[in-house]
């Protein structure tokens, strides 16, 4: 196994938390508009 330095961990880990909070802001407005569709 591969040893993997901590920052680099880190990095991905946040650039993952960022990509899930943007999904979950884009979901969210995406809901929104639909709603104000209605």
């Amino acid at each position: 196994m591969s040893r993997i330095p901590s920052s680099r961990l880190r990095s991905r880990q946040s650039a993952g938390l960022r990509g899930h909070l943007m999904r979950a802001s884009a979901t969210t407005a995406g809901l929104a508009v639909a709603a104000s569709l209605l």
